[in-house]
């Protein structure tokens, strides 16, 4: 899991960027359930970056499913 904040200043998010994109391009499998993840619009294997949504922490790349399970 990486833990990046989304709630920073710029400068301390785009030094964490690249990995996060590295990480969401290098993830073919939902982190959780790892069913295979595609691209496209509405489907429940799409690949999603989950995050907290009170802490703004990135923790793992889901399938719409399970992101939607999670809720957090």
């Amino acid at each position: 899991m990486i833990l990046i904040p989304y709630m920073v200043s710029t400068e301390h998010r785009k030094k964490h960027e690249h990995s996060l994109y590295e990480k969401y391009m290098n993830t073919n499998n939902c982190e959780n359930c790892d069913i295979e993840l595609v691209r496209g619009a509405g489907l429940s294997n799409k690949k999603h970056l989950d995050h907290d949504h009170n802490g703004g922490l990135f923790r793992n790349v889901l399938c719409g499913n399970c992101n939607i399970k999670r809720k957090e």
